[in-house]
């Protein structure tokens, strides 16, 4: 019997019948368990170089939004997390090149590269590394997982060629990013 069935209780299971007649057992039954990932976290890069969110629906499939401090970019991922909470994928780096002095927070022009991101999941946690970048992120889940309330989850706004992207979590708290 399990009270709550944990994916360390997968595998191969029989039953025991026995009686003052005697014993019998089952044919093996295999018992699979998986975690439930699906949710919003929130987490700093290390060094302070960052914040970000990663917002995961039910069927496993994530969106990770940063927003880097130096060099100044934004980080959008879309991503696949592994049954075992592991994830990999390339997504895009947007690097602001330089600004206008006579025009404070207006972008002269931004470049776009690949960035692979690559990290896990655990039980409420989230770390891993911006790969070309050589540094850590890691965070905590905001909240309980499942379907994320009214009002929380990924949103994207597109004007022109840019693309904002945001993502709420059940607390409120926000992180968005820019594509150029």
């Amino acid at each position: 019997t399990f009270a709550v069935a944990q994916p360390t209780d997968t595998g191969s299971y029989t039953c025991v019948v026995s009686n003052p007649a005697g014993a019998v057992t089952s044919a093996a039954a295999t018992l699979t368990v998986t975690r439930e990932f699906a949710g919003t976290y929130f987490g700093t890069i290390d060094g302070g170089r960052g914040v970000w969110a990663l917002f995961v629906r039910p069927d496993r499939v994530a969106t990770y939004v940063a927003f880097l401090n130096n060099p100044r970019a934004g980080v959008i991922v879309t991503l696949a997390i592994g049954a075992d909470g592991r994830f990999r994928s390339t997504g895009t780096l947007v690097t602001t090149q330089a600004g206008n002095p006579r025009f404070p927070g207006r972008t002269i022009a931004a470049a776009s590269a690949p960035l692979t991101l690559s990290g896990s999941i655990g039980a409420t946690t989230v770390g891993g590394s911006l790969v070309e970048l050589g540094v850590r992120f890691s965070g905590t889940q905001d909240g309980p997982g499942g379907e994320p309330p009214v009002g929380s989850g990924l949103f994207e706004a597109v004007s022109g060629a840019t693309k904002t992207f945001a993502v709420v979590g059940n607390s409120g708290r926000t992180v968005l990013a820019l594509t150029v």
